[in-house]
């Protein structure tokens, strides 16, 4: 508990009570009455609902107390919600994309869409024009700014009680109100309105079970149903028989969590074009010019206090019979994302990990012989999908997202979904035979720009030698994990490449 505490794992104070409780009953179930263990738990768990009522007592005058003022938010209490603040990356030559510092000064411009941080502002030439994607400008055009804004939640106007509440917890919809002739009544008016009067509520609004479906969602869908029934169902029966209750009661509350809802919400044909030097060099063996595939997104959503709030999304590239070697017939899982707020959330990695088995039992059916997925946790600071992620929830470190991944590929060799798991350097370095056309050039991935920036230097001659103690490496390897440009293709990552194996047993780049 102390430790739940300290990480801030409690989402609710009623699971802090309903851990502190199970402490002192499992104290009263495993000793005999009248021993000394089970007085004590009876005693201080008799003291801790005492003084638990007495803090809720409290919690809720400070709250009613908060929403008492005219300057705070009826709804949650507060003066201000900020939003996270906006991220800018640096488009000079020199930076690779790096994040501008916080309350660094940095300048702007081109509509207010590119970006240079101090030093490589310093550096730009005054006479010589500043080429950009859409439009050329000087630098004189730039404007000075500091990265230092605050966003603030905007407020609304109760049009029934003239109260003021932020437009987020009243879930005031702004492009429904453009033209601002639509009338506002907020939570607590309306449910008194409801209360009161009797009449027919309005039509629910569309939710995430109203989206489209296709083959794969339903597939899905039906498949992670049916495994959180059985989970839910046995961990009903686990507590019904660690805190002495009915199986009907703790079945009950196991299933006071709402549907898991899973959705299809992007299918795209795209294609992939290979870099210049990667063609040049295989030229003479028809390595590909482009690989079709299909980009599909997929969302999972959960019904929270009467809200669809979306949980998880997965991005997967399709690449079928009709893309040439080596990407033939192979699946690419490229991102996957989420955030903490699945009830229970224990049940996080159960249903993640299920569904991840159900889709590539369904890639699988499909005629697809290979699944690739790239373990890397995104750099601190940085979001593969969803952005400004609660404060006190954790990013994986790469030895535990990778374990993650072997634990759910284990659990489908179990079920007969998959039939070998592997790596790259086992499956395509370690045999002398291969060359870089062996391996799938996908889409988003590690390989493609790693590939590229060692064929240029071979190219120029540099092949890198190793030579140095070990003690001097890894000094050299913990210093440059400090100014990591990224996780994908942002440039030679020697450290990222002899994490992933693919430099085992290899001494140079020209062995690649």
């Amino acid at each position: 508990i102390h430790k739940k505490l300290d990480a801030g794992a409690y989402h609710a104070i009623e699971e802090f009570q309903a851990d502190v409780n199970l402490t002192f009953d499992n104290a009263m179930t495993y000793n005999e009455r009248g021993t000394v263990v089970y007085d004590m738990a009876k005693e201080l768990k008799i003291k801790f609902e005492s003084d638990y009522q007495k803090l809720v007592e409290q919690l809720d005058a400070e709250d009613q107390e908060r929403r008492q003022n005219d300057r705070a938010c009826v709804l949650c209490g507060c003066e201000k919600r900020l939003f996270e603040p906006p991220v800018f990356f640096c488009n000079g030559i020199n930076c690779s994309s790096k994040r501008i510092r916080r309350n660094s000064h940095f300048y702007i411009g081109g509509n207010n869409q590119y970006f240079w941080c101090n030093q490589c502002f310093n550096e730009l030439d005054d006479k010589v024009p500043i080429e950009l994607i859409d439009l050329t400008i000087q630098k004189s055009d730039l404007m000075k700014k500091k990265n230092d804004e605050v966003h603030e939640e905007s407020w609304v106007q109760c049009d029934v009680c003239n109260r003021w509440i932020h437009q987020i917890c009243g879930l005031f919809n702004t492009r429904q109100n453009k033209e601002h002739h639509s009338e506002y009544c907020c939570p607590l008016c309306l449910l008194e309105k409801r209360k009161t009067t009797e009449t027919t509520p309005p039509p629910k609004p569309p939710g995430a079970a109203d989206l489209p479906r296709t083959k794969l969602s339903e597939f899905l869908e039906n498949h992670v149903a049916s495994r959180i029934e059985a989970k839910r169902r046995q961990m009903a029966q686990d507590k019904a028989t660690a805190e002495n209750m009915p199986f009907d009661d703790a079945l009950k509350i196991m299933n006071e969590c709402g549907p898991v809802i899973i959705r299809q919400v992007t299918s795209m044909d795209r294609k992939l074009e290979v870099r210049e030097r990667m063609l040049k060099r295989y030229a003479h063996k028809n390595y590909p010019e482009e690989f079709p595939f299909r980009c599909k997104c997929i969302l999972v959503f959960q019904q929270i206090d009467g809200v669809d709030v979306v949980l998880f999304a997965l991005y997967v590239y399709e690449h079928g019979e009709d893309s040439p070697p080596p990407n033939q017939r192979c699946v690419y899982i490229s991102y996957l994302d989420s955030v903490h707020f699945m009830r229970p959330r224990r049940m996080r990695t159960f249903v993640y990990h299920e569904i991840l088995i159900a889709y590539l039992d369904y890639a699988r059916r499909r005629g697809f012989a290979t699944a690739h997925i790239w373990a890397c946790p995104p750099l601190k600071g940085d979001d593969y999908i969803f952005y400004a992620k609660p404060e006190d929830q954790k990013t994986p470190r790469d030895s535990r997202l990778r374990q993650w991944y072997i634990d759910m590929l284990v659990d489908c060799q179990n079920r007969d979904v998959v039939g070998k798991i592997t790596n790259m350097y086992d499956l395509y370095f370690s045999n002398e035979a291969l060359d870089a056309t062996a391996v799938p050039y996908l889409e988003g991935d590690y390989f493609p720009g790693e590939a590229e920036n060692i064929i240029k230097m071979l190219e120029e001659g540099g092949g890198k030698k190793s030579g140095t103690s070990g003690k001097k490496t890894k000094k050299k390897n913990q210093n440059k994990s400090k100014s990591r440009g990224g996780t994908r293709s942002t440039g030679v990552d020697e450290e990222a490449l002899i994490a992933s194996g693919i430099m085992d047993g290899i001494k140079n780049f020209e062995e690649l």
